[in-house]
């Protein structure tokens, strides 16, 4: 199959959430129907196109990474494994195999995001900007320093710093623009740039954008947008005038004395040439 859909194990550090080598052989096969999802999470489901994909290659091979899972109430939250899982139910598997580990709130979500980060092959700006940010906030309630916590996830996403920061920046944005950034209708660095328009003024530029009346914002337009919010002067008619058609000014035609010369007699001074063309023109227009 030409789909990377199983891999035997995230290129990632997962003693750092005690999931070691003995404990990855500590496989047990959970019922499917005892696992429920991990809400709130900021990656999107397989197509279903793919889901089935992913099911034909489980049906020939099987699962070949285990789920990781934790206790809940009403069975086990998947943490990492949620389209294995769903393909799992189209193969028609009734279990599937499981690590079970005990694990806060906080750790649960940084393996979520870990494995996912690691193991997807494409994420779209949205999910990696929510998962970054879930990242960092978990990180932080476990102790760690912000300027800890960007250089970890940044070394570890094989990421700059700075571009961690701008890809959290990217959750302040209107779903709507959002939505424009994932598919590429918005340049990722012009999204970072309107992440910082109040949301209002977000508001209002989804309605223009969605509605047609600004077909595309580029980097310098996003610029003067952020500019227009700094001053306060973010409205209708402003947001329309940056992307107004910038009238060409006429070229102005310089009249010059050589253009005149034969006129005038070769030893005929500047001035004295001026000066007489001057008159002429007064004559002319009847001024004189």
């Amino acid at each position: 199959m030409n789909l990377k859909s199983q891999k035997p194990a995230p290129a990632i550090n997962t003693t750092m959430f005690g999931i070691g080598e003995s404990q990855r052989q500590n496989v047990v096969n959970v019922p499917i129907d005892n696992l429920v999802p991990y809400g709130d999470q900021p990656f999107k489901p397989y197509s279903q196109s793919r889901l089935d994909e992913l099911a034909e290659d489980i049906k020939t091979n099987g699962v070949l990474s285990p789920v990781i899972v934790r206790p809940a109430d009403s069975g086990y939250q998947i943490l990492a494994g949620h389209n294995r899982t769903a393909a799992a139910k189209i193969a028609g598997l009734s279990e599937i195999p499981c690590i079970v580990k005990e694990v806060d709130d906080d750790t649960a979500k940084l393996i979520l995001v870990t494995t996912n980060l690691n193991q997807r092959d494409k994420l779209l700006p949205s999910e990696k900007a929510f998962a970054y940010k879930m990242q960092m906030e978990a990180m932080t309630r476990q102790g760690a320093t912000s300027c800890r916590t960007s250089s970890v996830i940044a070394e570890t996403a094989n990421e700059t710093k700075r571009n961690i920061q701008r890809y959290v920046r990217l959750t302040m944005l209107h779903p709507k623009i959002l939505a424009m950034v994932d598919c590429e209708e918005v340049a990722f660095v012009v999204g970072v740039n309107l992440s910082y328009l109040q949301p209002s003024e977000q508001g209002l530029l989804a309605v223009l954008m969605t509605g047609g009346e600004i077909k595309k914002i580029d980097l310098k337009s996003s610029a003067q947008l952020k500019e227009l919010s700094t001053q306060n002067n973010f409205s209708k008619e402003t947001v329309l005038a940056v992307f107004a058609p910038k009238q060409k000014k006429a070229e102005s035609k310089k009249i010059t004395f050589a253009a005149l010369a034969d006129y005038f007699d070769a030893d005929t001074a500047e001035e004295q040439a001026l000066e007489y063309i001057r008159k002429a023109l007064e004559y002319y227009r009847g001024k004189g």
